[in-house]
């Protein structure tokens, strides 16, 4: 998006969840441009990703991870709503 306000841990957590949602690609990008707490949440899902690949070596660090971007994703979903 390259906005200048938002990071680009941010705006990669962005692009993550629009793949992972990509019927709501719409709702995601007013929410991302309006609501800073939510640009926070695609920070913590770009950080729990990447975490979750680089700790490979340590699985239960790695799966903590992946738990916490799965649980991101859960929050996600409830802020969305249906399709």
């Amino acid at each position: 998006m390259g906005n200048g306000w938002a990071s680009a841990d941010q705006e990669a957590g962005f692009q993550a969840l629009c793949e992972r949602f990509p019927d709501h690609r719409r709702h995601l990008c007013r929410l991302f441009a309006d609501d800073t707490r939510f640009r926070d949440i695609c920070e913590d899902y770009r950080i729990a990703l990447c975490a979750g690949e680089n700790w490979a070596v340590a699985p239960r660090i790695a799966d903590q991870f992946r738990c916490i971007a799965a649980e991101i994703e859960m929050a996600v979903e409830e802020i969305l709503g249906p399709p």
